[in-house]
């Protein structure tokens, strides 16, 4: 039988964050491969379905998306304007191809009616944004703000603040 570490249930426990650093780096391995490492690091027996509810609970998915993000520099506002100026010429192409002007490929169509979709989509948003139609944006992480909250930040004028 497998006896818990002491600490197990805190949070802010040494075995809770290297279990979760230990499986960051492979998310794809399974969890009954993190143990032995983490029994050799921390000195004690972890049980496997006490790692698997850290992981449900601490929305490890979650963290490690938030930080790739985080370190990556991407900005959701960089990327709705790099969609609404991608889409342009995914217009002028679909354009083209149902005048008769271009030969259709079909990889590059279904890429540009992707974009098409996207953009608007992105744009309605936007729309209802100015029209007030969603909700306001309270201060908090940008994890917790929805889609629709954040292309409502994206705009809206940010030197309000500043």
């Amino acid at each position: 039988m497998i006896e818990n570490a002491s600490f197990a249930r805190f949070e802010d426990n040494p075995a809770r964050q290297l279990a979760y650093q230990l499986w960051a780096v492979d998310p794809s391995r399974p969890i009954s491969e993190l143990l032995p490492e983490l029994r050799q690091e921390i000195g004690e027996n972890v049980a496997e379905r006490t790692v698997y509810d850290w992981r449900r609970r601490d929305t490890w998915d979650k963290r490690l998306a938030e930080e790739i993000l985080a370190a990556s520099g991407v900005s959701v506002f960089e990327q709705v304007r790099r969609l609404r100026v991608a889409a342009l010429p995914a217009i002028r192409y679909l354009d083209q191809v149902a005048r008769g002007e271009c030969k259709p490929d079909r990889l590059r169509m279904d890429a540009a009616k992707f974009l098409v979709a996207q953009s608007a989509s992105v744009h309605r948003l936007a729309v209802e944004a100015e029209a007030g139609k969603l909700p306001e944006v309270t201060a908090g992480s940008v994890a917790s703000l929805s889609t629709s909250e954040l292309l409502k930040l994206a705009a809206s004028p940010l030197d309000a603040d500043e």
